[in-house]
C-alpha cells in the first residue's frame, strides 16, 4: 500500500466540551495522532492519488454523542499539524474524516455523513475525484498522560469508472451523465451504511482542451476516461447504471443502460464501451 498523505495532529485545541470541576480542568492532556491516508488497492491497479485540496476533520464523541468537530485543517504538502486536548480519565471516540475541498458531503454530524442526492453539481473530471473520501475511527480513547497514536485512514466507498473504448479528441463529447442508486448515509462509529437507496445522478463535463483529456489502458485497450463517480456501499451489490453522453448542443449522442453492474467498497468498477 502506498502512502499518499501523512497528517500529523499537533496544533488544534479542543476546550470546554463539558462542565467539570477545577481539578478536572487542570488535567487536560495532549493527544497527538499521526494519520496516514493509504492508497489502497482497487481491483488490479492502485487507486489514483487524491486530486486537489483535501481537508481533515476530527469528530470527538462520548456515549455516541458528538461533542465537537475539530477542523477543517488543510492537508498542505502532505502534512497538517494539530493537537487535541482532552480531559484525563474520560473515554472518547474519535472520527477522522478527510475529503476534497469541493466534495458535497454533509459532515455536520460525523456519525451520519451524507451524500446529497438532489442539486448535484455538474463537475469536471478533476473535481469529481474530490469525492474520494477517507476515514478512520479510534474508539475508547482514555488516558492519563500525553500520548501519540498512529492511525491509518482508509477509503470509504468505491468508484465507478466510465471509459470509452478508444481515443477521443477534445470536444468530441460535451458531457457524460451517470445514474444509479446508492446508499446515502455512512456512520463511521458503527461502520454502517443506511438511508434509502436513492437515485444518484452525476454529470461530468468533457474537457475542451486536448491537454486535459484523460486516458487509461485497461487490459491492453486504450480508453478515454469519460466520468468517475464515488459511491457508498457496505458489501458487493449489483446495480443498474444508465450512461448518457451529449454533444455541445445538449443533444443525446448515446444512451446506455447496464444491469448487474458490481458495486463494492474500495473497488473500482470499470465500464468500457463505445459511448
Amino acid at each position: 500500500m502506498k502512502k499518499i498523505i501523512s497528517v500529523v495532529i499537533s496544533s488544534l485545541l479542543l476546550l470546554s466540551l463539558f462542565s467539570c470541576s477545577e481539578k478536572e480542568r487542570a488535567e487536560h492532556y495532549q493527544l497527538t495522532v499521526n494519520t496516514v491516508i493509504d492508497d489502497l488497492e482497487i481491483d488490479v491497479k492502485s487507486a489514483e492519488q487524491p486530486s486537489g485540496t483535501y481537508y481533515l476533520y476530527v469528530g470527538i464523541f462520548q456515549n455516541n454523542r458528538q461533542l465537537a468537530i475539530v477542523g477543517p485543517k488543510e492537508v498542505n504538502g502532505g502534512c497538517a499539524n494539530a493537537v487535541i486536548s482532552l480531559v484525563a480519565d474520560q473515554t472518547y471516540d474519535l472520527v477522522f474524516w478527510a475529503q476534497g475541498a469541493t466534495a458535497a458531503y454533509y459532515i455536520e454530524n460525523l456519525s451520519a455523513i451524507t451524500i446529497p442526492t438532489d442539486n448535484q453539481p455538474t463537475l469536471t473530471l478533476s473535481a469529481s475525484k474530490q469525492y474520494d473520501a477517507f476515514c478512520a475511527v479510534l474508539k475508547g480513547v482514555n488516558f492519563s498522560g500525553s500520548i501519540t497514536q498512529e492511525v491509518q485512514l482508509q477509503r470509504v466507498g468505491g468508484v465507478l469508472n466510465i471509459l470509452h473504448s478508444g481515443e477521443l479528441s477534445a470536444g468530441a463529447i460535451e458531457s457524460t451523465t451517470v445514474e444509479y442508486t446508492s446508499f446515502t448515509i455512512y456512520n463511521p462509529l458503527t461502520g454502517e451504511y443506511s438511508g434509502d437507496e436513492s437515485p444518484t445522478c452525476q454529470t461530468i463535463i468533457f474537457p475542451k482542451s486536448l491537454e486535459f483529456v484523460e486516458k487509461e489502458t485497461i487490459n491492453g485497450t486504450k480508453c478515454t476516461v469519460l466520468a468517475r463517480s464515488y459511491f457508498f456501499t457496505p458489501e458487493k451489490k449489483f446495480r443498474e447504471v444508465k450512461i448518457t453522453t451529449t454533444n455541445n448542443n445538449n443533444n443525446t449522442i448515446k444512451e446506455t443502460t447496464l444491469t448487474s453492474v458490481p458495486f463494492e467498497q474500495n473497488k473500482k468498477t470499470n465500464i468500457i464501451g463505445n459511448f
